[in-house]
């Protein structure tokens, strides 16, 4: 069946990415966790002040303390619960999620918005490398959430910023799954507007026949 010809030349819209059977790219928002399971869950917490009280000043690689602090909290876990893969998992695999909550503020010891000159401009970018090696080479995923008032930057091999086909992005519930999608409104071809604007037409036309003096008879749809 072919479309419009004003519609021809513009590209298919794809409600929604192409569907993935990978591991963890797919989640039942119907389904709930129990109790006993999030007890029975372990996970650790990391807490910056907490952190340097028990330890002193740490300066590695010309990296901010805090960031410094906080990859050796996640080497450490890595190691010691075997997500590194040196100790094969007895159990069912698993694997090790990572939250960061605003990373580059100044709860994370971090300057650049504070003042013109700081102390250790490439900290951010430094700690998101050795992040990056650490995933890599361990059974780790990890989310990273940041402030509002970092700018995008172009990439290394490219003069601008990276450029998205689209814009309009809606988030759509459905009954087991939360995907974003692409918004986009079909061209609204339903029968209930043809056959309305064929009514309009037809009584327009009954009260240009019958002249002026339909508009005593309570028909306001022509105005003089």
């Amino acid at each position: 069946m072919k479309i419009a010809w004003r519609y021809q030349n513009l590209p298919k819209m794809e409600a929604s990415p192409a569907a993935s059977s990978r591991f963890g790219h797919y989640y039942d928002v119907s389904k709930t966790l129990s109790p006993e399971l999030l007890q029975s869950t372990k996970w650790h917490r990391f807490f910056l002040p907490e952190e340097i009280s028990l330890q002193p000043n740490i300066n590695i690689c010309n990296m901010t303390s805090g960031y410094t602090r906080l990859l050796q909290s996640i080497q450490r876990i890595i190691y010691q619960e075997g997500f590194d893969g040196s100790h094969p998992q007895k159990k069912q695999k698993n694997i090790l999620r990572i939250g960061i909550q605003n990373l580059g503020s100044v709860l994370w010891g971090e300057d650049i918005c504070c003042t013109d000159n700081p102390e250790d401009v490439h900290s951010l970018t430094k700690f998101l490398y050795i992040l990056r090696s650490l995933l890599r080479m361990s059974l780790s995923a990890c989310i990273i959430t940041v402030p509002a008032h970092l700018i995008q930057i172009p990439q290394l091999n490219c003069l601008i910023c990276d450029v998205s086909d689209t814009k309009d992005l809606a988030f759509r519930l459905k009954r087991k799954l939360f995907t974003i999608e692409r918004l986009h409104l079909p061209p609204d071809l339903s029968d209930t507007v043809s056959r309305s604007s064929k009514q309009d037409l037809a009584e327009s036309a009954k009260l240009l026949s019958s002249g002026c003096g339909a508009m005593a008879m309570g028909k306001k749809h022509l105005d003089f």
